[in-house]
Formats: C-alpha cells, sequence, structure tokens
C-alpha cells in the first residue's frame, strides 16, 4: 500500500541520513517511483515547502529529498535515486525541480513549448543532455554553440550545466546520475 511504502522510505530515508545504513540499502528497501516530473523538497524545511506549494504546480510528484550526513550528497543521491527508478520504468527523460523554484503562471504551456522542443531536437538528430531551466551563475569561459527561436522562446545551448532549479535530463545523464559514487 502506499502508506506503507512511504513509511518505509521515510524509516530508511532517516537511517541514511544518520549515517546507519547505506545508499544500496536504501534503495532495495524502497518502491522505484514511476513518475516523469518531480519537486524536490525535504519535509524538515516546512516553509519552503509550503511556499513551493502555494505555486499550484500538481503535474509535479513531491519527493522527499534523499538525508545524508553531509547536505550536497544528499542532493546528489536523491537526484541519483530518482534517474534510477526513471530509467528502470523505462522514462525516456526525467524533470526535476526544486522547491524553491519560482513558476510564472503560464509555465504549464511553457513547459509544453519547452518539451516540444527537446522532442523535435531529437527527431532531427540534435541530441540534448539537460535543459536548464534556470540560470544561476553563467562562467566567463561558457560558450554558446547555438542560439533557437521555437514557439516564441529562445533556447540557448551551452556547453555546461549551471543549476539543478529546474532541468530537464535525458537517459544519457540520468544514466550518468545513476552511475555516481
Amino acid at each position: 500500500s502506499f502508506s506503507q511504502s512511504r513509511f518505509n522510505f521515510m524509516l530508511l530515508r532517516a537511517l541514511l541520513g544518520k549515517g546507519l545504513i547505506d545508499f544500496p540499502t536504501l534503495e532495495r528497501g524502497t518502491e522505484v517511483q514511476d513518475h516523469d516530473f518531480f519537486a524536490l523538497s525535504l519535509p524538515e524545511t516546512f516553509h519552503r515547502r509550503q511556499l513551493f506549494e502555494t505555486l499550484n504546480a500538481p503535474e509535479a510528484y513531491v519527493f522527499d529529498g534523499i538525508r545524508a550526513p553531509q547536505g550536497w550528497i544528499g542532493c546528489a543521491l536523491s537526484y541519483k535515486y530518482l534517474c534510477r527508478s526513471a530509467l528502470r520504468m523505462g522514462k525516456a527523460r526525467i524533470s526535476v525541480m526544486e522547491d524553491d523554484v519560482l513558476l510564472p503562471p503560464e509555465h504549464l504551456q511553457t513547459r509544453a513549448k519547452i518539451l516540444d522542443y527537446l522532442d523535435r531536437r531529437e527527431s532531427t538528430g540534435k541530441p540534448w543532455d539537460i535543459f536548464v531551466g534556470v540560470i544561476a551563475q553563467l562562467r566567463e569561459d561558457t560558450i554558446v554553440s547555438a542560439v533557437e527561436r521555437f514557439e516564441g522562446l529562445t533556447f540557448v545551448t551551452i556547453n555546461r550545466m549551471t543549476s539543478t532549479v529546474y532541468n530537464i535530463y535525458n537517459q544519457k545523464v540520468m544514466g550518468r546520475y545513476r552511475d555516481w559514487e
């Protein structure tokens, strides 16, 4: 049942957060997430979660981020867990936004255009790795290799990832997360 599954995940998540179990133990004891759009949030940061919930993004499944003794490792393990689940379910891509994202009122329409653009790139032999929805900081040595307009949006292709606030990952990148140690 959903209740038992959630209890198992939250218990194992707490044990991992205290360093009492390892990631493979958590993964073996939990069910695969059958979604392709996630909102990554920590239930312990309830003010952030409450603010996120006011954004009204029901299409995103709220995933309780994995805890680890070091916060950055917990964040990375959350992405690893989501990517491994998506690959096991045969997903072509997943979207992950963090709970501090700010979404415009038209985000569903914009998201549909973005997914159409990514599908079009794939179908015309222009592979992509990560769609970065928010660029938090751009290094001076970043290389811009293309700028394209599509359905009123501007897409810029660059040589590096710059943020994880709202991203879409393809199978190749999900495989890299899956294999991250």
